[in-house]
């Protein structure tokens, strides 16, 4: 007979901390990146047209990295801290990219940012609002 064993990870929450220094590298990561680009369109003495294609790869961003096999932003990875949904599984890109969506509005929202800065510290696993919304959670590896 054979015995079938469960193994549950448990999801340990990242420090607050950490998770602000990994936004501040991705950040200035895009920063770089959209100099970068901006440098080679003018370089190149392209139209200005071409500066709508940084919304997209912008957008992308955070949703391609976080719902990749690492589950991370490059900010994430150096500080060994992944996104992961609340059962433990790798986020789809669509919900990844609906997580961003979320994080953006509270972001726009002053009464919702405050509400998210709270629920940071309030509640056991860290999530802020967005994570709540979109059922994720910040983890340490």
């Amino acid at each position: 007979m054979y015995c079938l064993y469960t193994f549950i990870m448990e999801l340990v929450p990242a420090s607050r901390f950490k998770r602000v220094i990994a936004i501040i590298i991705d950040h200035l990561i895009l920063l770089v990146f959209i100099a970068c680009f901006i440098g080679l369109v003018m370089a190149l003495s392209l139209s200005r047209n071409f500066y709508w294609l940084l919304l997209p790869i912008i957008a992308l961003y955070f949703p391609f990295f976080e719902s990749s096999k690492y589950r991370a932003t490059p900010g994430k990875m150096l500080l060994s801290i992944y996104v992961t949904t609340t059962e433990g599984k790798t986020l789809s890109l669509f919900k990844a990219l609906f997580r961003l969506i979320v994080y953006s509005l509270v972001r726009a929202s002053v009464i919702l940012f405050f509400i998210c800065c709270i629920s940071y510290f309030c509640t056991k696993r860290r999530q802020g609002f967005h994570d709540f919304v979109t059922s994720t959670m910040v983890c340490k590896k």
